[in-house]
């Protein structure tokens, strides 16, 4: 799916997430987290590509680290 039917699809989403009982939101987080930890490698690189891209093409970024 692309960024911008995912983005859609979560705008559509949002009103029954919010309305969703603290402990569905709560497995949804738990499963988000899990699912970050699992393709960190991967996300990490995908950074790591972006930065240098944005490096050879001349635009400064700021970071908090």
């Amino acid at each position: 799916m692309m960024l911008r039917e995912s983005v859609h699809q979560m705008k559509l989403l949002s009103p029954r997430m919010g309305a969703a009982p603290s402990e569905t939101k709560n497995v949804a987080l738990l499963v988000i987290a899990d699912t970050l930890m699992e393709r960190r490698e991967e996300i990490f690189a995908a950074n790591a590509r972006d930065l240098a891209r944005a490096k050879a093409d001349g635009i400064r970024y700021w970071h908090a680290w």
